[in-house]
C-alpha cells in the first residue's frame, strides 16, 4: 500500500523544467569585433606568419627570399624634419597628449633610418 501511495505521489510531481538557455555567444574565431581589437593583435600576427606558410607549403614552395620594408622608414633628412616638427608641436602645446604621442612614435622610428640608408645605397 505504501509503495502504491509513493508511486501516485511521484506521478503527481512535475518534472523539473529544462534549464533556460540564453543566446549562444559567437565563437571567438568568428567574432570580427574581437579579432580586430587590440586584445587580439597577437592572434593576427600569428595568422600573418601561419597563413603564408600554409600557402607556400600547399604550392610546394620550400625556399624563399624575404625583403624587409616599412612605410615608416624615411631617409635621414625626412626623419630629422619629422622629428623637428613633432618636437615643435609639443613645445607649442605641452599639454597636448596627441602631440606627445606623435613625438614618441617618431622617436621610435629612429632605428629605421640607417636601414633605409643601407637599402637605398
Amino acid at each position: 500500500a505504501m509503495a502504491a501511495q509513493a508511486n501516485s505521489e511521484s506521478s503527481k510531481r512535475k518534472a523539473p523544467a529544462p534549464p533556460m538557455e540564453g543566446p549562444k555567444p559567437l565563437k571567438a574565431y568568428k567574432n570580427g569585433d574581437f579579432l580586430n581589437s587590440h586584445n587580439a593583435r597577437l592572434i593576427r600576427v600569428m595568422c600573418e606568419l601561419q597563413e603564408p606558410g600554409q600557402r607556400l607549403d600547399s604550392s610546394g614552395i620550400e625556399n624563399i627570399v624575404m625583403f624587409f620594408g616599412s612605410a615608416r622608414a624615411k631617409p635621414k633628412e625626412q626623419y630629422e624634419k619629422a622629428l623637428e616638427d613633432a618636437k615643435a608641436a609639443v613645445a607649442a602645446k605641452p599639454d597636448d597628449a596627441g602631440a606627445k604621442a606623435a613625438l614618441v612614435r617618431v622617436e621610435k622610428q629612429a632605428f629605421l633610418v640607417p636601414m633605409f640608408d643601407v637599402t637605398t645605397e
